[in-house]
């Protein structure tokens, strides 16, 4: 499908329907992944290297996808307060991404690495 094709679909979704889609495909994606894993843990486990496996795996996973990346509730968040004079957040915001790999605590995983909140799933910024 072109890429205007499917923006056109996407206009005409609903964010459940969206939603809905994003679901099955991860479904979907996520059987043959999980068997390729059972493949892999199999044969590091008959070489005896599970564990070292497991730990190049983890090491490699983190070093290539961020634990933190900018959300637009984030950034909704931090215009607002922005808005009213107060910086602060958007001081943290640009500091978190700045090392977006890096475990930076539990309290920023909980802040900023979340699932967004229900209220934002409406929000479009520009």
């Amino acid at each position: 499908m072109t890429r205007a094709a499917r923006r056109a679909e996407l206009e005409r979704s609903t964010p459940r329907q969206k939603r809905l889609e994003d679901a099955e495909a991860w479904r979907q994606w996520m059987l043959p992944y999980r068997q390729r894993l059972l493949r892999e843990r199999q044969a590091a486990a008959a070489a005896g290297d599970e564990e070292a496996a497991m730990a190049r795996r983890v090491t490699t996973m983190n070093s290539v996808n961020p634990r933190f990346v900018l959300r637009q509730h984030m950034a909704e968040q931090a215009i607002r307060k922005a808005q009213a004079g107060d910086f602060a957040e958007v001081r943290r915001v640009a500091e978190l991404l700045r090392r977006p790999y890096a475990d930076q605590g539990v309290a920023m995983a909980e802040t900023y690495a979340a699932p967004p909140p229900d209220w934002s799933h409406d929000l479009i910024l520009t």
